[in-house]
């Protein structure tokens, strides 16, 4: 069946969720984040763009960099140490696997698309180049690195539009396939629910040469479920199903204590490479506290 929707009726409907995402916007400038500033800033001698400390001439510097004012006061030379601004580069991985499509009040998969647009939209009012890379089990689209408007715009599309092909879920394809597309060191920004398999060798790899982040999302439901009697639970990604007596007090008891062991298993595993964590669960304001984590 075609898209009845007239081409018109689209770029409206695009205009109005840029809008959208402006105002929801995190200002995210991570040159100025003290979780990223080692990413994005590289002191060196010689030519820069703006000054970074002074320390006394030593044979080799570059003349054209002593700071002739304070060598006359202090009657030996100084050399200035000026620090450069790096163009920033993002990539956004986001999880639209089966299980993200469990929500609530909204979906995962919707607020972490709601997220990764805030994000893009960001990169565009800093001039930084955003990519995108969505994933099930597989790599299912990726839009490399760009700058610009229409660059941005193209970015949301996929991210909006993109029908996932696969409901199972794996990271791992998708940061083998980034650690050979992304040629210079970037900010990764991994958005999922983080119900994957191990990945530690691909986590490694990547943060070896790229700063990254993670951000979880979760539902309510998942957390704590509402004593209605026997439920049956069947797994998106799988199609098996469960069924549970949620009045069972003994079993909610093991349901909920799974549910924390995985979380501090989660935990664990980005903590050991350094990997910031945010948590962010469906349904909530996501926008205060995604600031905070990204002012460092």
């Amino acid at each position: 069946m075609q898209d009845a929707t007239s081409p018109g009726d689209r770029s409206s409907k695009r205009s109005r969720r840029f809008r959208r995402l402006e105002r929801a916007m995190i200002p995210m400038d991570l040159r100025s984040s003290g979780l990223a500033a080692g990413v994005h800033r590289s002191t060196f001698k010689g030519h820069g763009i703006e000054f970074s400390d002074l320390r006394e001439y030593v044979p080799g510097d570059d003349l054209r960099a002593i700071d002739w004012k304070v060598t006359a006061r202090l009657d030996q030379p100084f050399t200035r140490l000026l620090t450069e601004e790096r163009d920033l580069t993002l990539c956004l991985v986001v999880d639209i696997s089966g299980s993200t499509g469990f929500g609530s009040l909204a979906s995962k998969v919707d607020t972490a698309r709601e997220i990764a647009g805030s994000l893009a939209v960001s990169a565009l009012r800093h001039h930084d180049a955003v990519g995108l890379m969505l994933f099930s089990d597989g790599v299912e689209k990726y839009v490399p690195p760009g700058k610009g408007r229409r660059h941005v715009l193209e970015v949301l599309n996929t991210l909006f539009e993109h029908t996932p092909v696969s409901g199972r879920s794996d990271i791992a394809p998708a940061l083998r396939h980034l650690a050979h597309s992304l040629a210079r060191q970037s900010s990764v920004i991994l958005i999922s629910d983080f119900l994957l398999p191990p990945c530690r060798r691909e986590l490694a790899v990547m943060k070896k040469r790229h700063q990254v982040f993670a951000i979880r999302i979760s539902d309510p439901r998942e957390e704590e479920i509402p004593d209605v009697g026997y439920l049956t639970l069947e797994d998106t990604e799988t199609g098996e199903q469960l069924v549970i007596d949620t009045s069972d007090t003994l079993a909610m008891a093991r349901y909920r204590e799974s549910f924390r062991e995985r979380e501090e298993s989660l935990v664990r595993a980005l903590g050991t490479f350094g990997i910031p964590l945010a948590r962010v669960r469906t349904g909530d304001g996501w926008e205060p506290g995604l600031r905070r984590f990204f002012r460092g």
